[in-house]
């Protein structure tokens, strides 16, 4: 029987691959990517052992990783941080993400190293409070996400027309993000921004920065519990209903729909399922096994059966459209309130 080498290949480097996360998470915690991008004359591995006691024989093969990932640059036997790594890996610029970078990686660690258990247990995790409790972490998890959530809200901004847009309901606003930057891009618009009460200062802190304060309502609620106010053009929910469990969304999206003017517009940014190979992002489907094998209530739909219930609940015009160059979710999905 003749060996295929292609074929073994393929699924060692689909491991392979995953180990530069670790290599990825090692730079961040270390220092090592602000570190060279202070010095933009480059830096050799003697240079980085004396002055920040980096061990050679591991930076080498870590700034080796790195290169690989084009996140550092080798001139010689100098290394300089590219400019996505110094943007983007350095703690002190606006739009780092090495918090959110370690927030997943904590969670990754525990909930998919135990995968193959709970696979063969016959059930996952018993679910559990996707917000009552470990308010601690959640207040992490939102503050990592900042510079992530800002830059996805300037490309939505960007990419839809909100011209008639004058009152606007942002639910699971998170630091505000999409509402300042709607607000910022429709200056005769105003907002309500709600989330939950644990996130209700740092949003009421993000909104005063952008000088808001005056045209934001900060509101701490939870749109599956109660009624919400009405009278919107716009209704935002991004990435708030995989938290939840899909037997409820049809009540979230009725609130929704009560909320806003017949006429009025709701957009949904969300990781979903629209088909199974490797044409389709997989990422829906890790960020539904992290939420799942964490004892999490939500996971991912698909983007046909969601379809159908917007029209359910009472919103057409429904449109899907994928996100390909968005990290954080898949599809924008928009309907009008018949």
């Amino acid at each position: 029987m003749s060996t295929d080498n292609a074929g073994i290949a393929r699924i060692l480097n689909i491991f392979t691959r995953s180990l530069s996360g670790y290599v990825l998470i090692a730079a961040d915690q270390s220092g090592l990517i602000p570190f060279l991008a202070a010095h933009p004359e480059g830096l050799t591995i003697e240079e980085l052992a004396r002055e920040r006691s980096f061990e050679p024989r591991l930076t080498a093969l870590v700034l080796h990783v790195l290169g690989h990932l084009e996140l550092v640059e080798a001139h010689g036997d100098r290394f300089r941080a590219t400019e996505v790594a110094a943007r983007h890996l350095d703690p002190s610029k606006p739009a780092y993400c090495g918090g959110w970078l370690n927030f997943l990686y904590a969670g990754r660690e525990f909930s998919f190293g135990k995968l193959g258990e709970y696979l063969t247990a016959g059930s996952a995790p018993a679910p559990q409070s996707n917000y009552d409790e470990n308010t601690d972490i959640l207040r992490f998890m939102m503050s990592a996400w900042g510079p992530i959530g800002t830059a996805a809200a300037d490309a939505f901004v960007r990419r839809t027309d909100l011209s008639g847009a004058r009152r606007i309901l942002d639910l699971g606003a998170g630091n505000g993000a999409f509402t300042i930057a709607a607000l910022s891009a429709v200056p005769e618009a105003t907002a309500t921004a709600i989330d939950l009460p644990y996130q209700v200062e740092a949003l009421q802190a993000h909104v005063d920065a952008a000088g808001l304060s005056d045209r934001v309502e900060v509101v701490a609620g939870d749109v599956l519990e109660g009624d919400l106010p009405s009278g919107y053009d716009t209704v935002f929910l991004n990435n708030v209903l995989h938290a939840w469990d899909p037997s409820r969304y049809a009540k979230a999206l009725a609130s929704c729909a009560a909320a806003l003017r017949p006429g009025g517009t709701i957009h949904i940014r969300e990781h979903m399922l629209d088909g199974f190979g490797p044409e389709h992002r997989v990422e829906p489907a890790l960020t539904a096994l992290g939420i799942v094998t964490t004892g999490g209530q939500g996971g991912a739909t698909d983007v046909g059966d969601f379809r159908n219930l917007l029209h359910e609940s009472g919103f057409g015009e429904v449109t899907v459209e994928p996100l390909p160059d968005q990290p954080d979710c898949s599809h924008l999905i928009t309907g009008r309130r018949l």
